[in-house]
């Protein structure tokens, strides 16, 4: 499936920023599984990119299996770095298929200390009414229990989901609550 949509970002396609920010638009980082799984998050884009008028930013890239080492990979971990701080909205998928070793690292991140204030409880630019961190697992991850507890204790309104529709879904609904806000810049 090849998506043409210009908002639709994929490494190592750079956010347009200027553009990005202009536009009033918010944007959403597709976190989770690469190696080893299925290509969720094509499936997922696509759906977005239907249902909402967010920028999608997908670090997999399409037929390439990057080494886990030397420059190029080192080139995709500061893309990773850069897009995920970029994005109001990260989505987190955990396949059945791979630990997801890095996705849990980057979800440790954000529920532990967070990106910054801007969507802190307190909030304007968010109100506090939704999360910002968006969390679904297959039933059979492996981590499951893990992500259970560890949400829970970091951060009570973020819900984790068993299917990756109901995710999808929820990143849908907070699109269409921060349009009805107005922009913070």
């Amino acid at each position: 499936m090849t998506i043409t949509d210009r908002r639709y970002i994929e490494s190592p396609k750079v956010l347009p920023i200027r553009d990005f920010q202009q536009s009033g638009r918010e944007a959403v980082f597709l976190a989770g599984g690469i190696s080893g799984t299925q290509n969720w998050q094509k499936e997922s884009a696509q759906k977005l990119l239907d249902e909402t008028s967010l920028y999608v930013v997908n670090p997999r890239r399409e037929g390439v299996d990057l080494a886990k080492t030397g420059h190029e990979a080192a080139a995709q971990i500061q893309w990773e770095y850069e897009h995920l701080r970029a994005c109001n909205l990260v989505m987190f998928w955990f396949p059945k298929e791979t630990v997801c070793p890095i996705a849990l690292f980057e979800l440790g991140t954000f529920l532990g200390r967070g990106r910054d204030t801007a969507f802190s409880e307190n909030s304007k630019q968010t109100n506090g009414s939704f999360p910002w961190v968006f969390v679904g697992c297959d039933p059979d991850y492996s981590r499951k229990f893990d992500l259970e507890q560890q949400i829970s204790l970091y951060d009570p309104r973020v819900k984790l989901r068993f299917k990756l529709d109901d995710v999808i879904e929820d990143v849908s609904v907070a699109a269409t609550e921060l349009l009805k806000r107005p922009v913070m810049r």
